[in-house]
């Protein structure tokens, strides 16, 4: 059967001599993988196009018995290459790629997950700002597509107070009430305020401690590492975390 679809590049790697076996995730059909053959080529008709991060036009032809399907065409929607100059944005684009690729089975309908990485993308592909303090909101916001969202217990912020993110339920509140209970600094718990009310502007235009920022996110991971099972390490923050 032929398919058309849009897809995001998750990631690509060499296969054989000539080829490339791609991670994506479509629009319409979830995460699948495809190869696309004769991709290596410096004429193949892929060239450029299976970067990770852009958005494609696809059209593969699908076996519903078949693990990989066969790439026939591929054209842009959004060239990602502008993020891939940019440290800052290519790591936050890379660890959440390898997130999305983590949280998303195959072939599971996921069209939550698709629009907000195609937006994401998109919006990172233009911004000006720095974007190194990103990643625990978006971090946040898979939480929240992957069912186990964190919330505050309180409409309004109290920076006087000392915050924990009960494990158990994501729960956000003074008091910890879970056998996993992870305390928030000041700055933490006023970032994951903001992030849990989408206020992703807001953070760009908040100067936060680096520190803090790498320290929030082994919190999130903890928490992730909870709920999700078999949830591994991401490469690219070794690769990063490196340079």
């Amino acid at each position: 059967m032929i398919v058309k679809d849009l897809g995001i590049v998750l990631r690509s790697i060499d296969y054989q001599d000539s080829s490339k076996i791609v991670g994506v995730l479509t629009r319409e059909h979830g995460k699948i993988t495809v190869i696309a053959k004769g991709a290596k080529s410096p004429k193949s008709k892929y060239a450029g196009l299976l970067q990770a991060g852009n958005i494609l036009e696809m059209v593969y032809y699908e076996k519903p018995n078949r693990d990989i399907q066969v790439l026939s065409d591929a054209s842009f929607e959004t060239k990602a290459y502008p993020i891939h100059y940019d440290m800052e944005k290519l790591h936050l684009l890379m660890s959440t790629l390898e997130m999305v690729d983590q949280l998303v089975n195959d072939n599971e309908h996921s069209s939550d997950f698709f629009e907000f990485l195609s937006q994401m993308i998109q919006w990172v592909v233009q911004e000006k700002e720095s974007v190194k303090h990103l990643f625990p909101y978006v971090l946040i916001r898979l939480a929240d597509l992957s069912g186990i969202a964190l919330h505050f217990e309180d409409e309004l912020f109290e920076s006087k107070n000392d915050y924990f993110i009960n494990g158990d339920d994501g729960l956000i509140s003074v008091e910890s009430h879970s056998g996993l209970a992870i305390k928030l600094l000041p700055q933490q718990a006023f970032y994951t305020f903001l992030a849990c009310n989408r206020k992703g502007k807001r953070i760009l235009e908040t100067t936060f401690d680096d520190y803090e920022i790498k320290n929030l996110i082994h919190h999130l991971d903890v928490y992730f590492k909870q709920h999700i099972d078999g949830l591994r390490d991401r490469r690219s923050d070794e690769i990063f975390n490196g340079l």
